[in-house]
């Protein structure tokens, strides 16, 4: 290891002049001065510095005149006459100073124990110098950035002496500091603000937010070394505020294969970028960074990329498109998506290229639901988004009366079960939003299920009970799930009062007909009575003849209303009377039958009171 003083040059301060142009605000200003020359090596100013032949390329270069304001700049430049004088001294200096020292072959795993080897010497300004230049020659130039990037990230993974840490910290600080060599730590699939967020994730000392995404970054980050890696992130996060204010593509991906994924990704970690904006920078450089962030955006949503994300798309998925677009971010000027979501919407043909969107009734239901969600979520004024909902609600209209699909459940003589749960089916999923589409299903599968029809139909002519029973409970609940309020006669128990028992025996295969869950029975008045007060107020429905011995049924009537009010009362009799029928309503009976009657109205009774 060679020490002492560099032998002088032809210009005063030679030495001064060659650790001066190292120095992090020469090097950077360097690789900011020439950025066409370091674009096209994919190299930092130190890795060119420190390799004789790089920096006469640079000195060929058509950016040397600029190369040599900045060198000039140094400490130890001042008393040379003039730029070439000054480059050539340089150029000669180096040369003779890296010829001069004993640079050692180091790798990943030897670097600690190299620097045991140098010992104290590693504490001199030549020591510095030299095993800058090994970490230089231990990451040549055709192994690519992101790889001498890693292979100097590498050397973190085991204990280092000080003096170690601070050239690799400078090498690695002036290559994060060029855009072009960190972006090749990035895959290829990570959007441009997820590389800027890396980055500050790195600056910061994040480690756990890195995760395995860029993992080189990551063990920089968790090393033992990184709170004296003080360029590594200043490195980092220039580059960071560098990628802020620059358009460029979006990363990954070209102008003409841009999909909505890539731009919402990336709208909505430019958002996450601007939360962060205030822990880096304060005052004008903070504002020039949002300025720079609304300015990417502003590019992000021109015209050209905009049409690229809804090539290919239909109406509908175009429109959804727009609308995710408006709501991933609030942050920035949405005003070209506003713009293009408006005229779509504003086009006089919407609704008819609406319905072609699907083959189906339901499908243009569901299409329609969607778009009046997205515009009630939307960005725009809420007057502009009350428009817009009632603007679908009314298209939704418009198809069920098309389709007759309100008309069809229901008629006279006939209720379509399909029709019924498809519409039911189409309320559970939240086809339609709050509105009076929505309104007007709900009335009419209210409406229909209190028709004794709606359970006769259900429960069709099949013969086994079970078997009824698995088809009326499907039905109901499918309409449950709708939000429709139904009882299933299996969940009823009904009580039958009557003194003769052929009379009970005809209800009860009338209730068993209707698949009534549990059927009692009671051969007066007053054993209906005991039987009442022990189930304690669990009945769903008594069915009492008038004229019976002990307790009549009016006189049971008149009990039952002391303690259970609102238990539904049928009267069953041969006294079909004015004044009968007065005295039976007086006491708030719910239903009165008169015999003879058929099954059929006694069905279409029991089924009209469970279901009020």
């Amino acid at each position: 290891m060679a020490s002492g003083k560099v032998e002088q040059g032809d210009g005063p301060g030679e030495p001064d002049l060659v650790l001066g142009v190292l120095e992090p605000r020469i090097a950077t200003a360097l690789a900011e001065a020439c950025p066409a020359f370091f674009e096209a090596e994919g190299v930092s100013a130190l890795e060119v510095l420190l390799q004789p032949d790089l920096f006469a390329a640079l000195l060929d270069s058509a950016e040397a005149g600029a190369a040599a304001t900045v060198l000039s700049r140094a400490d130890g430049a001042s008393g040379y006459p003039d730029s070439v004088g000054l480059m050539i001294a340089l150029r000669q200096g180096l040369e003779r100073r890296l010829s001069g020292l004993d640079i050692p072959e180091v790798t990943p795993k030897t670097l600690a124990t190299a620097c045991r080897r140098i010992g104290d010497a590693l504490k001199s300004s030549d020591g510095q110098l030299a095993l800058l230049a090994a970490l230089v020659r231990m990451t040549p130039q055709d192994r690519g950035a992101g790889k001498r990037i890693a292979g100097l990230a590498a050397c973190l993974r085991q204990p280092l002496p000080s003096g170690a840490v601070e050239p690799l910290d400078r090498l690695l600080g002036d290559m994060l500091s060029r855009p072009a060599m960190a972006r090749e730590l990035f895959p290829a699939e990570m959007s441009m603000a997820q590389q800027i967020g890396t980055l500050l994730d790195t600056a910061e000392g994040r480690g756990d937010a890195l995760g395995r995404s860029v993992p080189v970054l990551a063990a920089v980050v968790r090393s033992e070394a990184y709170p004296r890696l003080g360029q590594t992130r200043r490195g980092a996060r220039s580059t960071a505020i560098s990628m802020l204010g620059s358009p460029g593509q979006l990363a990954g991906t070209d102008l003409e294969a841009a999909d909505l994924a890539v731009l919402s990704d990336e709208l909505a970690g430019m958002q996450e970028l601007g939360r962060r904006i205030r822990r880096l920078a304060a005052g004008d450089e903070e504002q020039r960074l949002r300025q720079a962030l609304r300015q990417r955006a502003t590019w992000l949503l021109q015209e050209p990329i905009l049409a690229s994300v809804l090539a290919g798309l239909d109406l509908y998925e175009s429109l959804c498109a727009l609308f995710e677009l408006q709501t991933v971010t609030s942050e920035f000027d949405l005003r070209p998506v506003d713009d293009r979501l408006r005229r779509m919407l504003n086009d006089r043909n919407l609704s008819a290229d609406l319905r072609r969107a699907s083959p189906t009734i339901a499908g243009q239901v569901r299409i329609c639901g969607q778009l009046h969600r997205r515009a009630q979520e939307s960005t725009f004024a809420p007057a502009e988004r009350e428009r817009l909902a009632k603007m679908f609600d009314g298209f939704q209209l418009s198809l069920l009366k098309r389709s007759q699909i309100l008309d069809g459940i229901s008629t006279e003589k006939r209720i379509d079960i399909d029709l019924l749960l498809q519409a039911a089916d189409l309320l559970a999923e939240e086809a339609f939003p709050e509105g009076e589409a929505r309104r007007a299903v709900h009335r009419t599968l209210q409406r229909t299920i209190r028709r004794p029809l709606f359970f006769r139909t259900v429960l069709g002519d099949e013969t086994d009970r079970d078997a009824r029973i698995a088809g009326l409970n499907e039905v109901l609940g499918r309409l449950r799930d709708a939000g429709i309020t139904c009882r299933s006669p299996q969940d009823l128990r009904v009580l039958c009062v009557d003194d003769e028992p052929g009379a009970r025996k005809f209800v009860r295969m009338i209730l068993e007909d209707l698949a009534v869950g549990e059927i009692m029975e009671a051969r007066d008045g007053q054993e209906a009575l005991e039987m009442v007060e022990q189930e304690d107020n669990v009945l769903d429905l008594i069915i009492a003849d008038w004229r019976m011995p002990r307790l009549n049924g009016l006189e049971l009537l008149k009990r039952v209303r002391k303690s259970h009010a609102q238990m539904p009362f049928l009267m069953i009799t041969a006294l079909a009377t004015v004044p009968a029928v007065r005295e039976a309503m007086h006491y708030e009976v719910d239903a009165y039958l008169a015999k003879p009657f058929p099954p059929e109205q006694l069905e279409e009774k029991i089924l009209t009171l469970i279901n009020r």
